[in-house]
This record gives C-alpha cells, sequence and structure tokens, in this order.
C-alpha cells in the first residue's frame, strides 16, 4: 500500500471529482459498546470540500477497537450510497481496515464478515478508492464518533449543497 496515494478498487474517475469520505471507529469495554463517525464531502471545488453529511452511531455489545472501525466505513458505505453517491474516495487511520480492503486479505471473525459485506458494495460504485491517512488528518471522523459514544445515539447531519 503506496503512502498518501489513493488506491482505487473501482473507476478511474479523477479523486478531486469524487465526494470525500472519511470514517473512524471507536470501542470500549465498559460499557460494552462501539461508536463510529463518517463524513462524506463535496467534491474538491477551487481548494475546498465542504461537508454533505456526517453520521454518528452507536451500537451496544462487546466490541474491540478494529471491529468499530470496519463497522464504521460498512456503514458509511451504506449511507453513501442511500444517498445516491457512486463516485467516492475514502480515507481513515485503521491500517488493517484499508490494507484489508486493497489487498481483499484473510481475516478472523467478526472481521471478515465485514470486509465480506463491503467488497459486495464495491461494484455498486462508479469510483472507489481508499487510502490510510495519519490520526491527525481523521479528526473530524472521530469527533463524531467520540460524540455518539457520550450520547449513546445515532445522528446525522445533513448540509445543504
Amino acid at each position: 500500500m503506496s503512502k498518501n496515494k489513493y488506491n482505487y478498487l473501482r473507476g478511474s474517475k479523477h479523486k478531486y471529482k469524487c465526494n470525500l469520505m472519511q470514517f473512524d471507529g471507536n470501542a470500549k469495554p465498559n460499557p460494552g459498546a462501539l461508536s463510529g463517525g463518517v463524513i462524506i464531502m463535496t467534491p474538491k471545488v477551487s481548494e475546498y470540500r465542504t461537508p454533505v453529511y456526517e453520521y454518528g452511531f452507536y451500537k451496544k455489545g462487546v466490541y474491540d477497537n478494529n471491529e468499530s472501525e470496519f463497522y464504521a466505513i460498512f456503514k458509511g458505505l451504506e449511507y453513501a450510497l442511500e444517498n445516491d453517491i457512486y463516485d467516492l474516495v475514502i480515507e481513515g487511520d485503521s491500517f488493517l481496515v484499508v490494507d484489508s480492503i486493497i489487498n481483499s486479505k484473510n481475516l478472523r471473525k467478526p472481521y471478515s464478515d465485514y470486509l465480506e459485506k463491503i467488497q459486495v458494495y464495491l461494484p455498486i460504485f462508479n469510483t472507489f478508492a481508499i487510502r490510510h491517512i495519519n490520526r491527525d488528518r481523521n479528526s473530524e471522523a472521530d469527533n463524531l464518533a467520540r460524540i455518539s459514544f457520550l450520547y449513546k445515539k445515532n445522528f446525522e447531519t445533513r448540509y445543504f449543497e
């Protein structure tokens, strides 16, 4: 996996002409729960991308951080498709998730279950590209995951384009 370069798994539409999705997950053993955050931004206009959707979710159960990251990207892809977004570049700070999607790795359960679900969605997208980013570049998605965990609620924000 090349550093800072998008790995295109579907299509070839330029990254600036696609919506950008960032995801992050969060899990705590006490109370047993996971949360996640997804932000979807517009294609790049001039120098900027602006938020279109923010989505935070909370789910009770015993999970680890890796599972929360897989769940976050899965929910983000689901959310993008529900909102008719078919050209997507994705960024996340979970090396395991990004590398597993790029290389179709064999994983243990429950990660393999999420990877299978993600792979079912891939052919639906016209453009699907993904890359690993540093944690400090993923702060917006991380904040959404933290808010969702703090309030133990699902929420969404839709911005006008």
